[in-house]
């Protein structure tokens, strides 16, 4: 979430398992609450204090899943092992044009 100035994250407290069952993780960002990550329907990290978005007609957004674009393998969290892209499966990805509650998060993870 670009704020004009940096790119305030908000990280697991652990690595998510690799393991052969799907694992749900939710991203969500408003002005009130800041970033929120959940996985599996449990809020797991927040950042309150990033609650600025920087958005204008002129300046392009992007989202990128699953690449860090800078192909160093390190990540603000340290290093991420492996140079490249992502390797594995993702069965949905949707991005929303409000903040999802704690209900909706349920509702998707329940679904």
């Amino acid at each position: 979430v670009y704020n004009g100035t940096s790119l305030p994250s908000v990280f697991a407290p652990t690595l998510l398992p690799l393991a052969s069952s799907w694992t749900h993780v939710v991203l969500t960002w408003s002005s009130t609450n800041g970033l929120r990550l959940y996985v599996n329907n449990v809020l797991v990290a927040s950042r309150p204090s990033a609650t600025t978005f920087a958005a204008t007609a002129v300046t392009t957004n992007y989202v990128t899943l699953g690449n860090a674009l800078s192909a160093s393998g390190s990540c603000a969290a340290g290093s991420i092992g492996v140079l490249g892209p992502y390797r594995g499966a993702v069965d949905d990805f949707r991005i929303y044009s409000r903040e999802l509650t704690v209900d909706d998060v349920c509702v998707l993870y329940s679904s």
